[in-house]
């Protein structure tokens, strides 16, 4: 399975994350946004469109910053990280997100995160 991930950064370089709802997998943990590709679409597109459903935001802008695989599924999860530098819209918790905030990337460790999302944010700090 792939999976778009966003890393949505606000005007000050804070980044948005949300909490997992507690009917989902890694119920409580914090994440960043995004979801699942569907097969009649491409990573970028599932970005817009999760971010969208999940967050009421429109994506103006992104790049793609790499892939991490989640091992901790079977089968594993391939995470397509994208920066998305550009957007309009006030981000609200559309889905079962239990809450939703934004952080400086060197107050990320103070959330509890699954372990993929670890390499994110290492990937977004060596950038």
């Amino acid at each position: 399975m792939r999976v778009a991930v966003a890393i949505i950064s606000d005007i000050t370089g804070k980044i948005l994350i949300t909490q997992r709802g507690v009917q989902s997998t890694f119920a409580g943990l914090w994440e960043f946004p995004g979801g699942k590709v569907e097969p009649d679409e491409t990573d970028a597109q599932a970005l817009v469109r999760e971010i969208k459903e999940e967050l009421g935001l429109d994506v103006l802008a992104h790049e793609y910053l790499g892939e991490v695989i989640d091992k901790e599924r079977t089968p594993p999860v391939h995470l397509q990280i994208f920066r998305v530098n550009e957007f309009s819209g006030t981000p609200e918790k559309l889905s079962s997100q239990l809450d939703l905030t934004w952080s400086a990337v060197s107050e990320l460790s103070n959330f509890k995160f699954p372990n993929a999302n670890h390499e994110i944010i290492t990937l977004i700090t060596t950038e």
